[in-house]
């Protein structure tokens, strides 16, 4: 279910003129969410986005979208590439495992630079899902341990066939 959390400040107080005050809830922030995949698909506020009227209307208009159009991880859409174990297939692997943990798994960005075009836009798809949900999408954890689980299986067997070969 996608839903919009308001979350406002504390009263403003407005002097309408003589002794009449008027006190509103100041509406700073608007979040919307998915809340059966514990994913925050958008945050509006005031000071970066607009006024009330405008953020409510940009928070309406994210939900309506997500409506209609579910939100799906591109971890899993191209899970089956990601855990390829050959040439750009591995490469976007291991953009998605520098996303994960980039000290752990450092990347040269111009290894991008040898992917077919399709590859390419996969991985501009990947990068952009990190930028907006990063580690929220647990479909990119779990898609990550499974690359990070396979390399592992890969580097065994890769040894042993060596330690079979002397």
């Amino acid at each position: 279910m996608i839903s919009i959390k308001t979350y406002r400040a504390t009263s403003v107080t407005h002097d309408l003129g003589g002794n009449e005050q008027e006190s509103k809830p100041f509406i700073f922030q608007y979040v919307v969410r998915d809340t059966d995949l514990d994913l925050t698909l958008g945050v509006f506020t005031i000071d970066d986005d607009g006024t009330a009227e405008e953020i409510k209307a940009k928070a309406e208009a994210c939900k309506a979208k997500y409506e209609a159009e579910p939100w799906s991880s591109p971890f899993v859409k191209y899970r089956e590439i990601l855990l390829a174990g050959h040439g750009g297939a591995m490469r976007l692997g291991r953009l998605a495992l520098s996303l994960y943990n980039g000290r752990v798994f450092p990347m040269d960005a111009g290894d991008l630079g040898g992917l077919d075009k399709h590859y390419l836009e996969i991985a501009i798809e990947l990068i952009r899902s990190y930028h907006q949900f990063g580690e929220n999408d647990r479909d990119f954890l779990a898609v990550c341990d499974d690359i990070k689980k396979s390399w592992e299986v890969g580097q065994y067997a890769e040894s042993e066939a060596l330690s079979e070969a002397d």
